[in-house]
């Protein structure tokens, strides 16, 4: 091997090795790419993320929920999304009123429809979608809700996943509060 092809090696080792140890140390070992085929495999894959105590816990919950389900998750990074339910626990984590939270971001159903719908936490909540000028939209007690999870299956039965968000200038957060 010739003096010019081992200083290659050597070059190329020494570039390929920190992007390698690099590339592991940001890689999530829950990222999937694939598109879940329906609200279900959302959540699960959506619980993969290391800090996603929200997702995490809607699959915890749903264990005991049969049949299609819509869920409402904050529009926002799973850091901010845990920073706002640890300041809405005032600082400590209690997993029975995290659970409380989830279940007042989840609905019985295939997908959120104009009027009343009861959330799992038994509060009934007023669904408009009628919101002038927002075909994609839905309003749900003050949360604008929208963009919903394009799954694989387009089978409606599956249920959905929708984008929740604060409406522009108010106090509050990107989640429904439960009952207290």
């Amino acid at each position: 091997m010739s003096s010019r092809a081992v200083l290659a090696v050597v070059a190329g080792l020494i570039v390929l090795v920190p992007l390698g140890l690099l590339a592991s140390s940001v890689w999530n070992p829950g990222l999937d790419l694939r598109s879940p085929s329906d609200a279900r495999e959302w959540i699960r894959l959506c619980a993969k993320g290391r800090e996603d105590l929200y997702c995490q816990t809607a699959r915890t919950v749903l264990r005991d929920i049969k049949g299609p389900i819509v869920f409402l998750i904050p529009n926002q990074g799973d850091r901010d999304t845990t920073r706002d339910i640890l300041e809405w626990m005032g600082g400590k984590l209690n997993q029975s009123d995290l659970e409380r939270l989830v279940r007042a971001n989840l609905f019985a159903g295939s997908s959120l429809q104009h009027g009343p719908l009861k959330a799992l936490d038994g509060q009934e909540r007023n669904i408009n979608c009628r919101v002038p000028n927002r075909r994609d939209v839905c309003e749900v007690d003050g949360l604008i809700v929208g963009g919903k999870a394009n799954f694989a299956s387009r089978n409606s039965a599956d249920g959905a996943v929708y984008l929740a968000t604060r409406r522009p200038n108010t106090k509050g957060y990107d989640f429904l509060l439960p009952l207290q």
